[in-house]
Formats: structure tokens, sequence, C-alpha cells
């Protein structure tokens, strides 16, 4: 099922970035996949909170967690880079991406389906509770262990496709061989000490100091893009220390 379910979504994102009904563009994704079982998703009843469900409480019989990444077009992200509100061509990407996300996973609950497997999709990418700060799921932790990359300094999931790109994941109770983690630290400064350019490029100081990341300013700034683009949808984001890092586009050498 790994060679068909990874055929499908490429030739998906494919289809969909050459499409003129959309204005984003992306590249190819890429994929990890993890065992319901792996103790780490344990550990984050401890590390996010005990509201963050297991495999599990998704689906009860779930044998593999499918991990995938997708890369946005460089030149969207580029267009991110100045000023200190969102650029709109990163706006509309961020709506078009959730998009093409959800029409990925019901594409392949069909796929599963006619080969006799069952996929629960995990969360949506709007259930997010403003008031709480919480998602029962992280799709970027799931990613995490499934070995789709390591964390940056900006708390985005370093990829070998890098940092600008959104995460799906599913569970399905077909059995996928689970992908390595990687050995090393992607991000340059876990790895060496040697990049701290995502903290300076918080137009908020939310990621002021390494070790302190304040959610509440990185909330506050998202709202204001999402007022300033109102017009459009109700876009809470920024990504302004995700674009034009080292990590933007690949894991840094």
């Amino acid at each position: 099922m790994r060679e068909k379910l990874e055929t499908f979504v490429k030739e998906y994102v494919k289809e969909c970035s050459e499409s003129p009904m959309t204005k984003s563009k992306w590249e190819e994704p890429v994929f990890a996949y993890a065992s319901t079982k792996d103790p780490i998703f344990k550990d984050l009843k401890t590390i996010i909170g005990s509201y963050h469900k297991l495999p599990e409480d998704i689906m009860e019989d779930g044998k593999t967690v499918i991990a995938y990444f997708i890369p946005i077009a460089r030149s969207i992200a580029d267009s991110n880079i100045p000023g200190y509100f969102s650029s709109e061509k990163w706006v509309y990407s961020y709506f078009e991406t959730v998009d093409l996300i959800n029409g990925i996973n019901e594409g392949l609950k069909k796929l599963f389906a006619d080969n006799g497997y069952k996929i629960a999709v995990t969360a949506d990418h709007r259930s997010w509770d403003p008031k709480t700060m919480q998602c029962d799921w992280s799709h970027r932790h799931a990613a995490y262990i499934a070995g789709l990359g390591t964390f940056g300094l900006n708390r985005g999931l370093i990829t070998e496709k890098g940092v600008c790109g959104r995460i799906g994941t599913l569970i399905t109770d077909a059995e996928i061989k689970p992908t390595k983690r990687p050995q090393e630290e992607f991000c340059l400064y876990k790895r060496n000490g040697s990049c701290r350019i995502c903290l300076n490029k918080c137009p908020v100081s939310a990621l002021d100091v390494p070790d302190i990341y304040d959610n509440r300013k990185c909330m506050d700034v998202t709202y204001e893009n999402a007022e300033k683009y109102k017009e459009i949808g109700f876009a809470d984001v920024c990504a302004k220390c995700m674009t034009g890092v080292p990590c933007s586009f690949k894991k840094p050498d």
C-alpha cells in the first residue's frame, strides 16, 4: 500500500499545482510512517497535555500512522519574507493547502477502501481552539515520531524539503514498515549552535531566546494577519520565522 499511497499523493499534488483554478503551487511531497504502538505517542500526553489523543483513540485497530509533508513553492514562501504582515500569496496558500490536504485524505480513504483497508483522519487543520490554545492531535509531533524530520527553534518540523509547507497525518489498519527517525538534528542551532536566524525574524519576539516560546504573542500576531485579510477568510497565519531561513526549503547541510 505504501507505493500506491505515495503515487496517489504525488500525482494529486502535481495535478492541483498545475491547475489554473488555484493561486498556489506546491513541490513534490515527502512521506514517513510510524507504528501506532510507538511508545513516544504516549509521551505526548506529558509533552503536550493529557488531552492529546493516542492513535488508538482515533482508530482502535490502527497499525500505522501516515505522515506526509507538502512543500509550498519557493516563490510563495519568498513573498512572505519582507514586512510585518504575511503576504497575500501566503494567505491564499494557507487556505488552498488545507483544501489540498482534505482532498488528499478523502482520496486516500477511497484508495485504501478499494484495497480492503481503512483510514481515519486524525484532525482537521482548523480544529485549533484559540481560547485554550489546544488541539487534541499534533500533526507535527506525529510526523516527528514517524521520522519526517526534527524540530527547529521556530517549533516547525524541518523535513528533507525544509519547513515551508504543511503536514498531513492519517491512521490506517494497513501495516506499513515504520520509517527510521533522523539521527542528527536538522536545525543548525541544535546541531552546533551556528544559527539563530528564525529568532530574529519573529515580528513580535515570541522566540526571543532559544528556550522560550511565547505562544500568546505568536497567536496574537496571527490574529492581526487574520484581521488584515478578513475579506479573504480567517487566516490566522504568520510564518515569518520559517521563510528566508536556511531551513526554509531543505534540511541544512
